[in-house]
């Protein structure tokens, strides 16, 4: 399966009307979600798959992007 076709089934998984903030719950657990921003650098706002990154503190001081389809999908292995 390709990395498109994983991203797709996930976005399956996640109910229609679903927010960036309840998805972040979903994938993060709380202490991990205070180090964990919705927000993006400005470069990234009209990135077609925004709703899916967020910034990451939790490894990285300066923070890390990071695509939450590859937390669920791992998770999901």
């Amino acid at each position: 399966m390709t990395k498109e076709q994983k991203y797709q089934e996930t976005e399956n998984k996640i109910p229609d009307g679903t927010t960036k903030g309840e998805l972040m719950k979903l994938v993060f657990s709380e202490n991990e979600l205070s180090n964990v921003d919705a927000s993006l650098p400005l470069a990234m706002v009209n990135v077609k798959d925004s709703f899916w990154m967020v910034m990451n503190y939790n490894n990285n001081a300066l923070g890390e992007l990071q695509d939450m389809r590859d937390i669920l999908i791992s998770n999901n292995n």
